[in-house]
């Protein structure tokens, strides 16, 4: 029997196209890579993902009045630009943490995406690969042992990120349905 590693190189598919490799790609990639990280690392990611977001938001929210608060800051006039940036702030809390929190939800959609794209390709034991174009589709076969070692991978790599993602979302849907149910509350 030959090892697997051995196999995997033999197989026809194109090193690009190979679930192993758009792993490392995955890893490797700092759009992705913080999903893979520690607890406490991937909890400090998300909440500077979401100050960062929610700086955002705030700043192409209030475009206008971003051009006050900036000629304040430059006469030195601390006391007026901090009152009018917590005012403003307050104002639009709702609005600002709706937008934050819909970005981050599109963004946690795509991540689930990605890497549940990646499960169902290691947990396949048939790989459609193209050669040189879109009409080319080839389909190989794995054999028993890299069938075995992929879904060793998926279970044992994939799925705790799966889970986290998974799991981060419902938070992140659940503080955007109290963050609205309260701004229409506010608004009544």
């Amino acid at each position: 029997m030959k090892n697997p590693i051995q196999i995997f190189f033999l197989c026809p598919v194109p090193e690009e196209q190979k679930p192993i490799n758009e792993y490392i790609g995955l890893k490797e990639n700092t759009l992705t890579n913080w999903t893979t990280l520690s607890q406490s690392n991937y909890f400090a990611r998300l909440i500077s993902f979401f100050t960062f977001t929610f700086s955002l938001s705030f700043l192409f929210c209030k475009k206008e009045q971003l051009g006050n608060l900036f000629f304040m800051l430059l006469k030195a006039d601390w006391e007026t630009a901090s009152s009018f940036l917590f005012q403003t702030l307050g104002n639009n809390l709702s609005e600002y943490l709706l937008g934050t929190l819909s970005f981050l939800i599109f963004c946690f959609f795509l991540l689930l995406f990605r890497w549940k794209q990646l499960s169902t390709r290691l947990n396949e034991s048939r790989f459609l690969y193209e050669e040189a174009s879109w009409y080319d589709v080839q389909i190989w076969e794995k054999p028993f042992s890299l069938i075995k070692n992929e879904k060793l991978m998926s279970t044992q790599k994939i799925e705790p990120i799966l889970q986290r993602l998974f799991q981060t979302l419902f938070f992140v849907l659940f503080s955007f349905l109290l963050v609205f149910l309260f701004s229409l509350d506010e608004r009544s």
